[in-house]
């Protein structure tokens, strides 16, 4: 599934749709890219408690506006895209896809079971090497 065909189907307008591109998994530690519906640049990120922090940045900048989004570029490792729902009880809730890996759309009722959830993504993509949040 193309990210593209992704965005076609599953639009999150209304809500925070972010794209996390995996670049390099270094000494254990993801890294890469975020893309947001929250804001036009494209972040980095180094880890994945990086890559929460970032999120929440995000999200906390662009308050209620948030945009369509058109950004498709995938990550060097593996790509996510995530739409976040809501921001309840010091956590996040939404939905994550994961393009070319499964056309399942697996929900996440906090911050910490979306990064169970990328660490197995990771996992999937460089099987061979250890990972650290």
């Amino acid at each position: 599934m193309s990210l593209s065909s992704l965005e076609r189907e599953r639009p999150c307008c209304g809500t925070a749709t972010m794209l996390l591109c995996f670049d390099k998994l270094e000494g254990g530690v993801a890294s890469g890219r975020l893309w947001s519906s929250c804001c036009e640049e494209v972040r980095p990120f180094h880890g994945l408690d990086g890559l929460l922090l970032t999120m929440e940045a995000m999200m906390d900048e662009a308050g209620e506006q948030l945009s369509d989004p058109r950004h498709l570029e995938q990550g060097k490792l593996c790509t996510a895209a995530v739409c976040v729902y809501a921001r309840q009880h010091a956590s996040i809730q939404g939905e994550a896809q994961f393009p070319g890996v499964s056309p399942e759309t697996v929900y996440f009722k906090s911050a910490l079971e979306l990064l169970c959830l990328l660490l197995s993504l990771i996992h999937i993509s460089e099987p061979t090497r250890p990972l650290y949040i």
